[in-house]
Parts: structure tokens; sequence; C-alpha cells
């Protein structure tokens, strides 16, 4: 029964919630009480395995009108997303408003994958960006959903929200409280 017991703890502590592609030895925003939270940064984004520009191409004349839409509804799941997991630990304001805040999280947008039949995902890169404009940390979030008989509003929100969850969830353990 203990071995299950340790078995099952150390599955659970491996299945993180984010990757990381750049850390600090110590985290530089222990104690922080306020990060700015910039606004999705939707340069370089794969969407459907082709960049935004292409697959916006193939698509046709409604999911090109749509399609700005969409991305903001995305960028509000994701921010959401965020706030909701970090928020008994650390405040997030806007760039326009720091309130006293130094540093930033910056999300990129890496992937779209629209699903169609298929379950649609969401792979997002956030950045802990210091006082002085450097790249100090750098995490990679997922949101996926399996439900592919909803639409995709509501599938990528579902997705965005869910990785929105995961950046907040590193922000919590980054500000340690």
């Amino acid at each position: 029964m203990r071995i299950l017991a340790v078995v099952g703890l150390v599955l659970l502590s491996s299945c993180a919630s984010w990757t990381w592609v750049k850390k600090s030895a110590a985290s530089p925003v222990t104690g922080q009480q306020r990060l700015m939270l910039a606004p999705p940064d939707w340069s370089g984004v794969m969407v459907d395995g082709d960049a935004e520009e292409k697959w916006l191409a193939g698509q046709d004349a409604d999911w090109r009108k749509e399609w700005p839409e969409d991305k903001q509804n995305i960028a509000t799941a994701l921010e959401s997303g965020i706030k909701a997991r970090a928020l008994h630990h650390v405040e997030l304001v806007t760039l326009q408003n720091p309130d006293g805040a130094t540093w930033v999280v910056r999300p990129l947008i890496r992937e779209v994958d629209t699903g169609g039949y298929r379950p649609s995902t969401l792979v997002v890169r956030a950045q802990l960006v210091d006082p002085q404009g450097n790249v100090v940390e750098e995490i990679e979030a997922q949101g996926a959903t399996r439900n592919v008989y909803t639409n995709f509003e509501h599938r990528i929100a579902e997705c965005a929200s869910e990785a929105g969850g995961n950046i907040g969830r590193y922000l919590a353990d980054r500000t340690g409280k």
C-alpha cells in the first residue's frame, strides 16, 4: 500500500501544468504583490500548422471576418484564466495602470489547432520580464478540449481558459504566496 502511495505522489508531482523554457535558479518575483499583465502577442502564431496569414488566406469569407473577434475572445478567456488562478497570490494589473508593479507577464500565443473533428488546442508561452525589459523566465502552457461537438468559439475559449489557469499556477508558485 505504501508503494502505491509513493508511486501516486511521484506521478502527481511530475504532472506540471506548464513546461520550462527558461528558468531562474531562484524565483525573481518571490513576494511581489503586483505584476503587470501584457495583452497576448500573436506574432509568429501557427494556426493548424500554418503561419496565421497563410491559414487565414485559405479560409472562407465568414471565417476571415470572424477571426479578429475569435482572437479577442481567446485573449479575454486567457486573461480570465490567468487572473482566476493567480487571484489569491498576486494582483495582475494593466501596463497602462501599473500601480507600483515593475515586472511584466507577457503571453505569446504560439499555436492554435482549431480542431474541426479533432480536439482543439492552444499553446501559449508566458515570459516574465524584469524592469529593464529582459526575459528572466519563460514557460509554455497548453489548453485542450476533447469536446468536438461544440462550436469553435466555445472550444477555443475553453482551451484559452485552461492555458491561462496553467500560467496563473506558475505565477502563484513563483510569487511564493
